[in-house]
């Protein structure tokens, strides 16, 4: 179950700030050279970069992370207060018409029953 959280390989794991170096063009030789690698085998990590890349400088790749984490945590907010449940309102009348309806059906019941006995 915990694969999908897992979506970048493990033998490898490259940072947030070497990626952000490699975008502004500053990462090592060896570091272009594992990411480069990484981006050979997912294409992932390729449109990773190209989205880094396309995002300029790293303050507005950072304003759009703290955005992104913002809107997520609001929506994952909004949607946990939506499952309380909702107490019923009216309960009494509610219980009032489920005994009516009982004895109506057990009335009911009785009449057709007596009526083809005889």
């Amino acid at each position: 179950m915990t694969e999908w959280k897992h979506i970048l390989p493990d033998d490898q794991p490259i940072s947030e700030e070497v990626l952000l170096r490699y975008a502004a063009g500053k990462a090592t030789p060896e570091e272009v050279h594992a990411i480069e690698k990484q981006m050979s085998d997912l294409p992932m990590m390729d449109d990773a970069l190209e989205g880094l890349q396309q995002m300029g400088s790293t303050q507005s790749i950072q304003s759009a992370v703290q955005e992104l984490n913002a809107r997520l945590q609001y929506d994952t907010r909004a949607k946990k207060t939506s499952r309380i449940k909702k107490p019923i309102q009216n309960e009494g009348w509610i219980i009032q018409a489920v005994v009516i309806m009982l004895l109506l059906s057990i009335l009911a019941y009785w009449v057709i029953h007596t009526y083809y006995k005889k």
